[in-house]
């Protein structure tokens, strides 16, 4: 099934939400989702315009630290450092006259010869749904499972147990295919459900995303595993596994702070909610 995208390219080249981008905590905020996707696009475009196609992407990081409001926005990315093995790249998206958001990306040259240590990763859980691309009824965006569950589309399970959820493609921009790096890099937004969802609902909205990638993801389709979480005084920090249908592909934590509880569903049109998101 081919989603909707969270933006469409106006006249001078702006990027103009469409319903796909609203965001859960508020009707007139953006998710983090279309945020990140925004960002990583103008990345990758600023290391192909360098004619890099040696790199792939390693680490992403995404500040969001102030709301994003459903208007339309632009988002540029700056070369910091280009050489033989890496490149580092700063994306910024501006709206009204603002920085609202931030990202770093590094890119790094993979080395095929390279030997591999025989160091083990620890355990998790990868299953993935067996159908992937499914056409799911109601435009259902994600699936959740508790581990040896089945995956489910809707609610997440009403649980305390470890969060698993399979994410599927979502365009960033209409007319545009979605690159594997803008695919995990706006899904890892979603790393936030993966650890702070209990049975009263998402209670807690992330101030920051980190990406990190041993490999490139394969597929269109996206899991994430809670791998971790620590909450003190209205504070979570959350670690999840990223993985696609050949296992672990890297890791994606966020800090977030308490909020009061939205339900959360597997439809951006079914989870929207009426908080608002801290400026």
């Amino acid at each position: 099934m081919i989603r909707s995208a969270c933006f469409r390219r106006d006249s001078d080249g702006a990027l103009v939400p469409t319903p796909r981008a609203g965001s859960g905590w508020g009707s007139d905020h953006m998710r983090g989702l279309a945020i990140g996707g925004a960002l990583a696009r103008a990345s990758e475009r600023a290391v192909a315009e360098l004619g890099r196609d040696d790199l792939r992407p390693a680490r992403w990081t995404l500040d969001l630290f102030r709301a994003v409001h459903m208007k339309p926005i632009t988002a540029s990315a700056t070369v910091i450092r280009s050489s033989r093995r890496l490149c580092l790249v700063e994306a910024e998206l501006h709206q009204e006259g603002q920085i609202r958001a931030r990202a770093s990306a590094l890119f790094l040259r993979p080395d095929p010869d390279a030997e591999p240590t025989g160091i083990l990763p620890p355990f998790v859980d990868h299953a993935a749904p067996d159908s992937d691309g499914a056409d799911y009824s109601g435009d259902v965006e994600r699936l959740y499972r508790v581990p040896d569950g089945p995956w489910v589309a809707g609610r997440p399970p009403a649980s305390h147990e470890p969060l698993h959820l399979w994410h599927f493609s979502i365009p960033v921009v209409e007319g545009e295919t979605v690159t594997p790096f803008q695919n995990v890099a706006a899904i890892a937004d979603v790393a936030n459900a993966v650890t702070n969802a209990g049975p009263e609902g998402l209670a807690f909205i992330n101030a920051d995303v980190s990406l990190v990638l041993g490999r490139q993801v394969v597929g269109p389709s996206v899991g994430l595993a809670s791998s971790g979480r620590v909450e003190s005084d209205g504070i979570c920090a959350g670690s999840t596994i990223v993985f696609d249908r050949l296992g672990a592909c890297g890791t994606a934590t966020t800090t977030a702070l308490s909020q009061p509880p939205i339900e959360l569903r597997g439809s951006p049109m079914s989870w929207r909610g009426d908080r608002d998101q801290p400026e």
